[in-house]
């Protein structure tokens, strides 16, 4: 420990430069919960070949409020020895006391673990929030760590960093006044102003697709809705919904496979003005061609948000949506890089367990015929009484497939969605919950027509909702990076048609975010209303295979 010093100001440097050229000790970068990566966090990412993305992926780095995550950097791919990512929870919470909380807890976490050369990139200012109140709210941060620690552990050298000489001018003009009002000028300084002498330099890489993440959580009958814009566009909104339940309920109960695609739109555009105020159905109508990922709560999970249209404009047909669930106790999401990395497609492909449904036959027959297009593939296919529960497990314990492909019957518990699962040859159950020992489960579970919707007696809408919702849950909690499911029996020819798409598109090395996205319009030119009942947990730039 160093001998104690005299407490004076430690002097701010701010510094213009692109965050994957700043040397130090740690760089400090920032991330909302179930958010991807982007801004300066997205070029670090790059450099470092995605490692952030795949640990956000598989659900080992959260992003909650005030977490702070240290991640080492081996080699030369960057010029700082360790990135930092501090959380700053959900976005729908995010304000100014959530920033300054983050950078508290990120220098802290630095001063303490004996780090004396820090560089906080500017946070904030693609969220929503103008660049001179993330800079206060920022620096406010800083002081409080620094006025709660013994100087002599404070950094040796502090960096404020943006690539943006607007964004600094904005940033310094904002900390002066902080420094000069607050208490916080008694533990941080500025220092002189310096010009770099050059523009930062852009680094050369593929440019990310667009993505908006919609927040959707229930309060006390309302929902609470925030969007959160591609960092270009700028977009950020909050808004709230009271619901009308019993409108919802007879709406969701017309949706079904009876449906063709000109009722669904009708119903969907109820649904839609049912569920989305006037300023958020605006906002997304402004993104008709970005990616969508919904981050929803258990409560609001059981609404079709697939079937939403806004007017004729239908997200989820005009560019990827894919789901996440914002819930507590959810397991890491677990894989193999080593599975990854072999250059074999290894499928487990089980069809009608329980011998009563002979389309999910044909089903899997077609889509082994798709799959065998794949030049390296292994193909293990459980057929009618060959699909034990027994065998089944076996098979997932062997840590051996990138995916599962299951056209059969679903069994589901709304009190317990834990025991929910599928039913097994001989009607045995395999329940979400027995895969949670399993070290090594299939990063993709494809489930097709997991509801009776191929026999005569089918349940209600309402219940063949939550049993979709159910099953999801059921293996999202199990540790499942990736669910494609249905909401309500699906007909022959659309399960055959989504299957024989999603497939050939994945087999050809497609995102698993397009994949489902070209499924969906191959069913909608069926004229079948089946093309909204799909949908997807995980992420849109999921491939089957790593490249």
């Amino acid at each position: 420990r160093a001998p104690a010093r005299a407490r004076q100001p430690l002097p701010l440097k701010l510094l213009q430069a692109e965050a994957v050229d700043v040397r130090s000790e740690a760089l400090v970068l920032a991330m909302f919960e179930q958010v991807d990566p982007a801004g300066a966090t997205l070029a670090v990412d790059q450099a470092l070949g995605g490692v952030i993305r795949d640990l956000a992926a598989h659900r080992a780095l959260g992003g909650g409020a005030g977490e702070v995550f240290v991640l080492p950097v081996a080699g030369n791919r960057l010029p700082a020895r360790r990135i930092v990512l501090a959380g700053l929870g959900r976005f729908g919470d995010y304000d100014a006391g959530a920033q300054r909380h983050a950078a508290a807890n990120a220098l802290r976490t630095l001063a303490l673990s004996g780090i004396r050369d820090c560089a906080f990139v500017l946070w904030g200012t693609a969220s929503g929030m103008a660049p001179g109140e993330a800079a206060a709210s920022l620096g406010a941060g800083l002081a409080d760590a620094l006025a709660g620690l013994d100087p002599a552990l404070w950094p040796r050298r502090l960096l404020l960093v943006s690539r943006s000489a607007q964004r600094l001018a904005l940033a310094r003009a904002a900390l002066e006044s902080l420094l000069a009002s607050t208490a916080a000028g008694e533990v941080l300084g500025l220092a002189p102003a310096q010009t770099t002498g050059r523009a930062p330099r852009r680094r050369a890489g593929p440019a990310a697709q667009d993505t908006a993440y919609l927040f959707v959580a229930e309060n006390g009958g309302e929902l609470q809705l925030s969007l959160l814009g591609p960092g270009d566009k700028g977009t950020a909104l909050r808004a709230s919904q009271r619901l009308d339940r019993r409108k919802l309920d007879a709406l969701v109960g017309k949706l079904g496979n009876d449906l063709d695609a000109d009722e669904l739109a009708q119903h969907g555009a109820q649904l839609g003005e049912l569920l989305l105020p006037p300023a958020m159905r605006e906002a997304l109508l402004a993104l008709r061609d970005t990616r969508i990922t919904l981050v929803h709560d258990v409560a609001t999970s059981r609404w079709p948000w697939e079937a939403v249209h806004l007017g004729a404009h239908a997200p989820a047909a005009a560019a990827s949506l894919c789901r996440r669930l914002a819930a507590d106790d959810l397991s890491v999401a677990r894989w193999l890089e080593s599975r990854q990395a072999r250059r074999e497609l290894a499928v487990l492909l089980v069809t009608n367990p329980t011998q009563d449904l002979p389309g999910a036959a044909r089903e899997g027959a077609a889509v082994r015929a798709v799959l065998e297009r794949i030049e390296r593939l292994r193909v293990t296919e459980l057929s009618g009484g060959d699909a034990t529960r027994s065998r089944l497990l076996t098979e997932f314990r062997s840590g051996q497939y990138d995916a599962l492909h299951f056209a059969g019957h679903a069994f589901f518990e709304p009190d317990s969605p834990g025991r929910s699962g599928i039913l097994c040859a001989g009607g045995r159950v395999l329940r979400g919950e027995d895969l949670q020992a399993i070290e090594a489960l299939p990063a993709l579970m494809f489930f097709n027509a997991c509801e009776s919707g191929r026999v005569r007696s089918r349940p209600g809408r309402r219940a063949a909702l939550e049993r979709g919702v159910g099953m999801a849950e059921a293996f999202l909690r199990a540790g499942l990076a990736n669910y494609v499911g249905t909401w309500w029996p699906v007909g022959d020819a659309a399960a055959l048609e989504f299957a024989r798409c999603a497939y050939g598109r994945l087999a050809a090395g497609e995102t698993l975010g397009g994949a489902i996205l070209a499924a969906r319009n191959a069913v909608r030119s069926l004229d079948s209303g089946d093309w909204a009942n799909y949908l997807h947990y995980g992420g849109h730039d999921f491939r089957l295979k790593a490249p």
